[in-house]
């Protein structure tokens, strides 16, 4: 297996962090997650769900300094 570099790399990253974030329900998440994808569905403005989106994701990268994520 090969790691990708360049913009197909960061194209790959976004789409892993979107596929995350938006995740379903069923999916292992924690309640704070959860309640965050909600609050970025649930936003109107664009500075609102610029702001949910940033707040969600400083608590995914909080999340897994705290448990290490395998790459897969």
């Amino acid at each position: 297996m090969h790691k990708s570099t360049g913009a197909c790399s960061s194209t790959d990253g976004l789409q892993r962090f979107f596929a995350y974030l938006f995740a379903s329900p069923r999916d292992d998440v924690c309640a704070t997650c959860e309640k965050m994808r909600h609050g970025v569905m649930d936003a109107i403005t664009e500075e609102e769900k610029l702001l949910a989106v940033d707040v969600l994701k400083t608590h995914i990268l909080q999340a897994q300094k705290k448990i290490p994520v395998h790459q897969v």
